[in-house]
């Protein structure tokens, strides 16, 4: 039995710049080294290569199949295979599976000597006036910019980092981000790569690794890890779960995407709640494997409840959407409870009933807003209440078509009890902040959602 799908099917899942489909090959901007059509993806071959930087699959198993799709998500051949097959959700055939090529690369340090060589770095390292200006912007203060100890990634001087970590006999062997060449240390620090380095932190306060925000984009992607994969002497970061809250054993915690993300929410969340929520981030929302590990972490130290915080265009980008049913699917296996944690909301003004529930119907049929397990069966909830204060129904984002993505759809607001019905229109790509009969809160990230409630509250607070 063959692979169960083809290198279009892999290519279908990435951010590819640029991509077109001409006599059966997929032209792309490479998604390593940002060169404009120079990834070249040939369909009929199942084969990929990089004119440009020769970045290829293997020419066993038929061009490296899944190589292309764990490059780029910085995984194992083996955790690709699987990635892809539970996203199309298809049979996995395990004698498909690609073997990965034997590299020069080091297995990767102990947490704790990683820790030791990384701290010294970030005490060579300094934050620019320009990114500093960034995290502020972002909702955070001095404090706790020194606390996440953020720093910039130089684009001058990289070779007299190295000599002076050499000089504190550092052992950089099988440390991500340094490697050998001609037979001197360098680190991958390029000015592709300048941006602000991020700490990637263990649940014990280790740094794991670094995520890096990128000042340009690559191919779309606003974040790279700090690594040396592939290299001599290098390492790969693999994707280590950050943790950020001030209590290792909580029990509530909200799982979501990039380190940057989880430090701001739960910095913002020290203004807006009694008690500061604690985060668990992953790289991304399909890195399954990422998931299982934090939600086993997180159960193992007797978490019992995990939200969703992953950005709210989860409801409309189908992809993201089966991941994130995917997510819930790992959370049943490990044993723990998740729900989805919502910001995103159309609040719908009228004298709408307390304690009477209301039914969104859209284009005449059921609309569901989340599901959860109950009894080891997944359950949907379609009703809504009004809000106690203020009498108005806030209803969530809907769970949209994928095949029409940006058109009006007609909705029917019932109650439930009575059958009476009022009909509104709901724009399917949130275009539309607001109109006369509701409001539309878009707020991507959960960190964006909370800024945007901490100025609402200063603005409040500075008119008493």
């Amino acid at each position: 039995m063959g692979f169960p799908f083809t290198i279009e099917d892999e290519a279908k899942l990435l951010p590819l710049k640029n991509a077109r489909l001409t006599g059966g090959t997929i032209y792309a901007d490479c998604p390593f080294c940002g060169s404009k059509g120079a990834l070249h993806i040939s369909v009929n071959k199942n084969m990929w290569n990089c004119c440009a930087c020769k970045m290829r699959g293997a020419n066993n198993s038929g061009g490296g199949r899944t190589q292309l799709y764990a490059k780029y998500f910085n995984m194992t051949n083996s955790e690709a295979y699987h990635n892809i097959c539970d996203l199309y959700g298809i049979e996995k055939d395990y004698r498909s599976i690609d073997v990965d090529e034997p590299t020069k690369e080091e297995p990767k340090r102990d947490v704790r000597e990683i820790d030791y060589v990384y701290r010294a770095l970030l005490s060579i390292l300094t934050l620019s006036d320009e990114h500093k200006k960034n995290l502020r912007k972002r909702g955070l203060n001095d404090a706790a910019i020194q606390k996440h100890q953020y720093r910039s990634v130089p684009v001058t001087g990289v070779d007299n980092i190295v000599k002076t970590l050499l000089s504190y006999n550092m052992d950089l062997k099988g440390v991500p981000g340094f490697y050998m060449l001609d037979g001197k240390w360098k680190v991958n620090f390029t000015p592709a790569l300048a941006g602000i380095l991020i700490p990637v932190m263990s649940r014990e306060g280790y740094i794991q690794g670094f995520q890096i925000r990128l000042n340009k984009p690559i191919r779309d992607s606003k974040y790279m890890w700090f690594s040396s994969q592939g290299k001599e002497c290098g390492s790969s970061p693999g994707s280590p779960v950050h943790f950020i809250g001030d209590d290792p054993l909580a029990k509530t915690v909200v799982l979501t995407e990039g380190c940057l993300k989880a430090n701001v929410a739960h910095e913002l969340s020290k203004y807006l709640m009694n008690k500061p929520m604690t985060f668990v981030a992953i790289a991304g929302c399909g890195q399954f494997n990422s998931t299982k590990k934090a939600l086993s972490s997180l159960k193992e130290y007797g978490c019992e409840l995990v939200y969703d915080g992953f950005d709210m265009d989860k409801f409309k980008n189908p992809n993201v959407y089966r991941a994130m049913a995917k997510n819930f699917d790992i959370a049943h296996e490990v044993g723990i409870r998740m729900e989805v944690y919502r910001w995103n909301a159309i609040e719908i003004y009228g004298n709408f009933k307390q304690n009477t529930p209301y039914k969104v119907l859209i284009n005449d049929k059921d609309y569901a807003f989340y599901s959860t397990y109950t009894n080891h069966k997944r359950e949907f909830f379609d009703e809504f209440f009004a809000d106690e204060k203020t009498g108005r129904l806030i209803i969530p984002e809907p769970i949209l078509n994928p095949l029409h993505p940006h058109e009006d759809v007609n909705c029917k607001l019932i109650d439930v009890e009575t059958g009476d019905y009022s009909e509104f229109k709901m724009n399917v790509d949130a275009s539309i902040n607001h109109c006369q009969d509701y409001t539309v809160w878009q707020k991507k990230g959960i960190d964006d959602y909370f800024y945007s409630l901490v100025r609402l509250k200063n603005k409040q607070q500075r008119k008493n």
